[in-house]
Formats: structure tokens, C-alpha cells, sequence
């Protein structure tokens, strides 16, 4: 039995793992992925297995003997201490999966890798030939590092638009006008809330009430996954920031709640004198995966957290508030609630500061330059990389506009749609690519925000040959000089930082 190794946690750093809270949520899509293949590998009487990796991408680690393949998940791309020399040199077989293999499960292109490239099998090389022959020569491959390019057939400029904190990045073609639905969406079983008594609601504090039919979550958002009792899902956010990515659909208006608790129940209970009125809203605190569907639970109160309205309950006298089943059963006090769900989840605002990062890279034919722009306010981007025409590679020599796209958005925010056109100019001048990007707006970035707790990410690839014509002179060490000087014009505050995979120099604000 032969392994290849899924480098899931792939850090800025090797060997550094990420913060607990991103790790689980990455390991979970890791294990999603890793348990596809294995059982293709299976289906297939194939004789490979694929494990994890535990060492935050260690070099010595993954290219260790023990592993005869190296799968790389997507965010390798953005590592540039991975373009290494030592590293991209090494025997061992590479493979570097896109998006759509990696959240999609989409196994045809991998598949090719291991039954052909791995297996040597000719009897299936004939029979695939035509497939394989169209993806060895596909940009979407080359980019993804198999290096098996002519220069004539290395990539032209290519754009991916998506999210960076979940890594959803869709590639962008040319002169088209896309569709991107990020929606994907479940029902919701119970949506249900618990009701502070010092409101006055004739509710015990050990009593659910629904209050919401035909809502709906979002299934892709950064939450965190809590695994209890069965293996099911749970999110615990207390005061409620992390629920507010979750939820897609409903009526969660507090004057709807409100009003439908007060003709169920009837507000007749005394009502503390320190009640804030106006305060008084949903925390939704708690969301469950079960087998019978997601459960969404809430608290109706006027505080800002759990904690609070439990604490203000107890010292006023009222019955302290609990958390669990109805009719008694596995009740929890706060503190029982935070100790039983140790992680508690809270969305911090979003620093609003524009990041650019420009890197230089090398393929075995031809060079790339990655443009990564991580956009959170409103405004235009102008990037310039002062590489000449003379170095670049672009399909034919006298095209000046390379590339235009326009990419159309759909962000659910609870019940609204949130379209914009993103404009992208990629222009290959005499002296130089001029990279513009407009039509970001305030309303996708509000979405995004309240849905993934992030902006906008786009990657612009762009080539470079590596020598010229005869092979005589390199071309790496005056692309770097050139990049160097690269400029961002933006109405903002920004950082950026220009790195290269040759040296480790770098230029940054």
C-alpha cells in the first residue's frame, strides 16, 4: 500500500500551525476531501491511501519516505516559500489542487494523476489520451504547478474572484459576464428562542418557543464546528457575532418575535425597572447540524450577551435562565453552557486596509507573476508592474488590452440580493501591466462582511518568459528588478509586500 500525504495546513510559516479556530475549521474540510479519495481508491481497487498531514507542511515531514506523493490543497499557491527551489526540485510526485477538486470533490483531474502519471498504466493512457492530452495543455493545470508546459503553450492572464478566509475562489474568463451564486443554503428544522424573565413574558426560562417557520442557514460559512454526543455540529456564539453569518432566510425581526411571544404567551409577568426597551432583541446563540435538521436556538433579551441577562437575572431574583432541553431534561446554567461548548466564537470588524501582495514565482518553461489584491472598502485599485512587453508572454505579441472582465456577484444578506459588476482591465504595455479594478461597492462588501466576515480577494496571473529566445540571457533576475518597482495607486490606507521565489528580498510598505 502506497501513501500520499494531503498537505491541508499549509501556514505563512512552515511548521506553524494556525490558531485552533482556523485549524478546525480547515481540518474539517480536509477530512471531507481526504475521505473522498480514499474512497476512490477503494471503488477503484487502487493501492493508495491518503493521510493528513500533522506537521503544518514541515519540509522534512511531507517529503519524507514514508510518503511516495505529496497532495498540496489550494492556499499552496499563495505560500511562496513553497516555490523553493530545494522544494520544487524534489523527486517526489506534487500535486496541487484547485478549488474545485478541493471543496467540490471533483476527483477527474486528480484521478489522471494517480492512474496515469503515478501508475504508468498505457492500456488507460490510450484510452484517455484525448482527455489527458487536453488537460496537460489547460492553464487551469498549469497553474496548479505540473510544469509539464512548451512556453508556447504557458497560460494567458487569468483572473479568480472569491473569499479569502474560505479559500472560494472561482476562476474568471475573459470577456464574459458570470453568474456567481455564494448561497448555498439549508432549511431550518426549529428556530426557536428562550426568553429572559425579567421581560415579563409569562415563559419559563426552561422553555423554548418557536418562532420562525421556513428559515434557512448558509452552509459555507467560518463557524466554528463543535463535535458532540453523535458527531453532530454545533455552533455556540453568545453573543450572538457568529450566528449573524449563519442565518440566510426568516424573519428574525425582533418586532415579529416580540409580537408573536406576546400573543402566544402574553407579556403579564412583572418586568424588571431595569429593562431597556429599546435593547431588547434576539441573541441567536447556538446552531445545531442534527439528524432531524438544523436547529437554531435564540435568546430574547435586552443585553448584549448571554452572560449579562443571566447574571442580571440572578442578582434581580428571577429565576436564573437555562439552556438545553425542554421539560428538564439536561438543562445548563451559563457557565454549564460555556463549559460544555468550550469554544466560544466571536467576529471581530474587519480591518478595513487594502493588501496587495506581488510575487514572483517559476514554472519549468516560463515564470509567473501572482497579484493578489484583498479588497474591504469601496474603492478603485490601480496596480502597475513595470515588467516590460519584451519579458512577458501573452499569447500574440501585439495585443495591448490582454484581458477585460466582468465579474456579476450574488451575496445573500438574510432575505436581499446583492449584485455589483467588478470590472478588471489587465493591460500589457510597452513598459509595463496596468492592472485597474472598479465597480467594487459598498453593498457586496456589507454582504460579504455579514456573510463571511471578509472582502474581496482577486489573483491576477500573469507570465514572464524566463530567457530569451536563444536561451542566453536569464530573464529572472531583471523581471525581479523591475517588479521592485511596482507601484498601487488607492484612495486608502494600504500595505503591500513584493517577494520572490529566487531570493529573499523583498519590498514592502
Amino acid at each position: 500500500m502506497k501513501t500520499c500525504c494531503l498537505v491541508w495546513e499549509i501556514p505563512v510559516i512552515e511548521g506553524e500551525h494556525y490558531n485552533p479556530i482556523m485549524n478546525v475549521i480547515y481540518m474539517q474540510k480536509a477530512k471531507k476531501f481526504l475521505n473522498q479519495l480514499n474512497r476512490y481508491f477503494q471503488n477503484k481497487n487502487m493501492d493508495w491511501k491518503c493521510v493528513l498531514d500533522r506537521s503544518a507542511c514541515t519540509y522534512n515531514e511531507i517529503f519524507s519516505s514514508e510518503n511516495q506523493a505529496v497532495i498540496f490543497a489550494p492556499e499552496a499557491k499563495t505560500r511562496q516559500w513553497l516555490y523553493k527551489k530545494e522544494i520544487q526540485a524534489v523527486s517526489i510526485p506534487k500535486y496541487y489542487l484547485d478549488f474545485a477538486e478541493y471543496n467540490e470533490g471533483k476527483l477527474d483531474k486528480i484521478a489522471i494523476f494517480f492512474m496515469i502519471k503515478l501508475h504508468k498504466l498505457f492500456v488507460f493512457f490510450v484510452t484517455v489520451a484525448a482527455f489527458t492530452t487536453f488537460t496537460a495543455c489547460s492553464s487551469s493545470e498549469e497553474a496548479n504547478g505540473t510544469d509539464d508546459s512548451s512556453l508556447t503553450n504557458a497560460p494567458q492572464t487569468e483572473v479568480y474572484i472569491g473569499v479569502d478566509i474560505l479559500n472560494n475562489y472561482q476562476k474568471v474568463n475573459g470577456l464574459t459576464r458570470a453568474f456567481n451564486s455564494l448561497s448555498p443554503i439549508a432549511d431550518v428544522s426549529y428556530f426557536d428562542v428562550k426568553v429572559d424573565p425579567r421581560l415579563g413574558f409569562n415563559v419559563a426560562p426552561n422553555k423554548y418557543v418557536n418562532v420562525m417557520k421556513n428559515a434557512k442557514v448558509y452552509t459555507d460559512c467560518p463557524y466554528i464546528t463543535l463535535n458532540k454526543d453523535k458527531n453532530f455540529d454545533f455552533l455556540l456564539s453568545t453573543d450572538g457575532s457568529g450566528l449573524r453569518t449563519l442565518i440566510a432566510a426568516g424573519d428574525t425581526t425582533t418586532a415579529t418575535v416580540v409580537n408573536k411571544l406576546t400573543k402566544w404567551c402574553g407579556r403579564t409577568n412583572p418586568v424588571s425597572p431595569t429593562v431597556v426597551e429599546k435593547n431588547i432583541h434576539v441573541i441567536w446563540y447556538l446552531a445545531k447540524s442534527m439528524e432531524n435538521g438544523w436547529h437554531v436556538n435564540g435568546l430574547l433579551t435586552d443585553k448584549d450577551d448571554i452572560k449579562a441577562a443571566c447574571d442580571a437575572c440572578k442578582n434581580e431574583g428571577f429565576q436564573e435562565i437555562t439552556f438545553g432541553e425542554n421539560d428538564g431534561k439536561r438543562q445548563l446554567t451559563y457557565q454549564q453552557l460555556a463549559d460544555y461548548y468550550p469554544a466560544i466564537y466571536n467576529i471581530k470588524p474587519i480591518d478595513p486596509t487594502l493588501l496587495v501582495d506581488i510575487h514572483q514565482q517559476e514554472h519549468s518553461s516560463w515564470g509567473e507573476i501572482k497579484t493578489s489584491v484583498h479588497i474591504k472598502e469601496a474603492k478603485d485599485v490601480k496596480v502597475f508592474l513595470p515588467v516590460s512587453i519584451d519579458y512577458t508572454v501573452e499569447g500574440a505579441e501585439s495585443a495591448a488590452l490582454v484581458r477585460y472582465f466582468e465579474k456579476y456577484f450574488e451575496v445573500q444578506d438574510l432575505d436581499a440580493a446583492i449584485g455589483a459588476n467588478v470590472n478588471l482591465t489587465i493591460e500589457r504595455q510597452a513598459t509595463g501591466i496596468t492592472i485597474n479594478i472598479t465597480g467594487v461597492t459598498k453593498e457586496l462588501l456589507k454582504a460579504l462582511e455579514r456573510r463571511y466576515n471578509d472582502g474581496l480577494t482577486i489573483e491576477i496571473h500573469s507570465y514572464y518568459k524566463l530567457s530569451d529566445k536563444e536561451g542566453k540571457s536569464d530573464y529572472i533576475a531583471p523581471v525581479w528588478s523591475a517588479l521592485k518597482n511596482s507601484t498601487v495607486t488607492y484612495d486608502g490606507d494600504m500595505k503591500y509586500r513584493i517577494t520572490s521565489a529566487f531570493n529573499s528580498e523583498s519590498v514592502e510598505n
